[in-house]
């Protein structure tokens, strides 16, 4: 099931799609009884592309999900007994010639690092980083304990997940590392709103901690907005991607 999500996925991105819609027009354009559905299709994949890659839809599509949750501020949960600090794994290029930070993508880093913000906060609490290596020689997460081993972070508050495939997977897993002690989840703001739903399915009650922001300050519309770049085509895939899991969630009765 997880490789048929992965795979089924794939073709129902943004961009695919609107080549999708572009191959069928150019398709059509060489039959000559369909040249008008074919120029049609074109247009209409052209103008998929540009709407997909210019800001505007990718900027409210993150947005949407990012701003459901406040960025963690440990003051205001001073009273919480905190116990663990939850970081899901966001991805790891497993090259052994390159550093374990450089192993690390820019959204694991983010996680982590923010992870280890909250955690100084709570010197009784421990760190849980959860994700395994289905793509990888090496689990997610053990990836993510050596930078944080190489940050100077104690090795007796580590606790390492490496089961776990997907979000869902993690947030079973922590059913059984977490029980019913009181928890920090970190994960990109983007993702968080999926997190959260998949892990109160499990009967867990995670006090959120958005980060890597990719929508951040004011919504201001600005003529640069019109251009087209693959930065916003990136936004947009990465909330298609939550949306589309917030559906399958819908889908299995966990959500509403």
């Amino acid at each position: 099931m997880f490789v048929l999500k992965k795979i089924v996925s794939a073709f129902i991105y943004p961009v695919p799609v609107a080549l999708f819609v572009l191959l069928v027009g150019l398709a059509l354009l060489w039959r000559r009884r369909a040249s008008r559905w074919g120029r049609l299709g074109v247009t209409a994949g052209i103008a998929l592309l540009i709407l997909f890659a210019t800001k505007p839809l990718p900027e409210l599509a993150v947005r949407s999900l990012e701003q459901r949750y406040d960025v963690f501020v440990p003051a205001r949960h001073a009273e919480e007994a905190v116990q663990w600090v939850v970081v899901l794994a966001g991805g790891v290029d497993d090259d052994p010639r390159l550093p374990p930070n450089d192993q690390v993508t820019e959204v694991g880093l983010a996680r982590l690092m923010e992870g280890l913000r909250i955690l100084q906060h709570y010197p009784e609490a421990r760190l849980v980083l959860s994700g395994g290596g289905f793509f990888s020689t090496i689990p997610e997460a053990e990836a993510m304990r050596d930078v944080a081993l190489m940050l100077g972070t104690d090795s007796s508050r580590i606790v390492v997940e490496t089961d776990s495939w997907d979000t869902d997977d993690q947030a079973k897993a922590m059913q059984q590392v977490v029980e019913e002690a009181r928890f920090v989840l970190v994960t990109s703001a983007v993702h968080l709103p999926r997190a959260m739903l998949l892990f109160r399915g499990q009967g867990l009650s995670p006090l959120p901690a958005p980060t890597q922001h990719q929508a951040s300050g004011a919504f201001r519309p600005h003529l640069r907005w019109l251009l087209p770049t693959v930065g916003n085509l990136t936004m947009l895939t990465a909330a298609w991607h939550e949306y589309l899991g917030l559906g399958w969630a819908w889908l299995r009765g966990l959500a509403g």
